[in-house]
C-alpha cells in the first residue's frame, strides 16, 4: 500500500513541475496546443482533431520558452541558440480566431512575427491584448 502512495506522489510531483498535462501537451483553444517534444523542447502545434494532439500536429512555432493565451490570441517567446553563449529571442502572436485553410496557405493574419519585444508590445496594444508571458516550465 505504501508503494502505491509513493508512486502516486512521485507522478503528481513530476507533473506539477510543468504547466502541461501528463502526456506533455496543453490545449490552448481552437485546435492549438503547446507540445513538449524531445529534451524539453516546446512547440506550438495545430491539429484539426483535438483528440490526436498527443501524437502531434502541424508545427506552427518551435523553440518556445514562454507563452500565454486567451480566447483569441496566443503570444510566445522563442529562443534559438547559435552557441552556448549566443542566442536570439523572437516573439510571435497567433490569432486563433482566423480559420486555417491549408489549401489556400492563408497564414497571413494568423501568425504575426517574428517580432522584437517592442514589436510585440505594439501589436498587443493595437489588438488590446492583456497577456503576460510565462515560462513553459515554471520553476518551483
Amino acid at each position: 500500500m505504501k508503494a502505491k502512495f509513493l508512486i502516486l506522489y512521485f507522478i503528481l510531483y513530476i507533473t506539477s513541475c510543468s504547466s502541461l498535462d501528463v502526456l506533455g501537451y496543453k490545449n490552448l483553444g481552437n485546435h492549438y496546443f503547446i507540445w513538449e517534444g524531445d529534451h524539453y523542447k516546446y512547440s506550438i502545434i495545430w491539429t484539426p482533431d483535438d483528440s490526436h494532439a498527443k501524437v502531434g500536429g502541424t508545427l506552427v512555432i518551435s523553440d518556445v520558452v514562454k507563452y500565454d493565451y486567451n480566447k483569441i490570441f496566443i503570444i510566445t517567446k522563442t529562443t534559438e541558440y547559435k552557441t552556448s553563449k549566443d542566442s536570439i529571442n523572437k516573439f510571435w502572436l497567433i490569432n486563433k480566431s482566423r480559420v486555417i485553410d491549408f489549401n489556400k496557405k492563408n497564414w497571413d493574419g494568423i501568425l504575426i512575427g517574428p517580432l522584437d519585444s517592442l514589436g510585440l508590445i505594439k501589436q498587443m496594444q493595437q489588438n488590446k491584448i492583456e497577456l503576460k508571458l510565462k515560462d513553459v516550465r515554471p520553476t518551483k
